[in-house]
């Protein structure tokens, strides 16, 4: 998995948003909130990539370790937090091979590098280095695509275009469900990169689960989390009842 990010780090904040940030920074303010968690909560980003989260926590006043599996965005990060002059914690580990004990209040894992948790053998691996790493009463987020929620308006192939700091780029993302293996999504990126007169082509392939509502909460249940809550996007409070964006976790020791 870490190789798929080598050619892409160094671009890849281009494809978020600010207002995204904010939106699930609400989220996880809201979560800690109304579950008893205080600003002395001690936070693992399992999968922390470039650290979009990492910084706007510890600004928050929240201690923050900051892994993640791919050594080109641990490096995006590490250049952030020196220039930022902020001393964090990073780790460069798989999410299945965590070896954190009774450590944090809260473990996060966002925008969907939980899909990429191919077998049940994996997922279950990877939440019980979650479970582990929690203090007793400590919360899991973890947030994933909701598959089913494309399929009314599924896009084989979508073209997009993007510009900041003098850097274009134009994607080319395709899209199918491989027929071998039930419920794999194949997201394969094909991008054009343009710096002034210089071209970069970069080609990634991205297969990710497709997990649904049901099976990813017997996966969370059999890692033995306690109380379990499903909400649909970073913008609710209650719940998901139905056609729901995301499937986001939350889910206490």
């Amino acid at each position: 998995m870490a190789e798929r990010y080598a050619q892409w780090a160094k671009y890849y904040d281009m494809m978020g948003s600010d207002e995204l940030t904010q939106r699930e920074m609400g989220f996880f303010e809201w979560a800690f909130e109304t579950y008893g968690l205080g600003k002395d909560t001690m936070i693992l980003d399992a999968t922390c990539g470039t650290g979009r989260h990492v910084f706007p926590l510890l600004e928050k006043g929240y201690s923050v370790v900051a892994n993640d599996l791919s050594p080109d965005m641990l490096g995006i990060a590490k250049e952030k937090a020196k220039r930022k002059g902020m001393k964090v914690v990073f780790t460069n580990h798989d999410m299945r091979e965590l070896t954190f004990k009774n450590e944090f209040d809260a473990v996060m894992t966002i925008n969907s590098a939980f899909n990429y948790m191919m077998t049940d053998e994996d997922a279950s691996r990877a939440l019980g280095c979650f479970f582990k790493a929690l203090k007793d009463g400590g919360m899991l987020i973890l947030d994933v695509q909701n598959f089913l929620d494309i399929y009314e308006d599924f896009k084989k192939v979508i073209e997009k275009q993007i510009e900041a700091d003098g850097i274009k780029i134009k994607r080319k993302s395709t899209h199918s469900v491989e027929d071998r293996v039930k419920c794999i999504f194949r997201h394969q990126e094909d991008d054009t990169i343009i710096i002034g007169n210089r071209t970069e082509h970069v080609n990634e392939v991205h297969l990710l689960r497709m997990f649904n509502y049901h099976e990813l909460k017997r996966l969370i249940l059999g890692a033995r989390f306690g109380k379990i809550m499903c909400f649909g996007s970073f913008d609710d409070r209650e719940e998901a009842k139905k056609n729901a964006e995301r499937l986001i976790f939350v889910a206490i020791k």
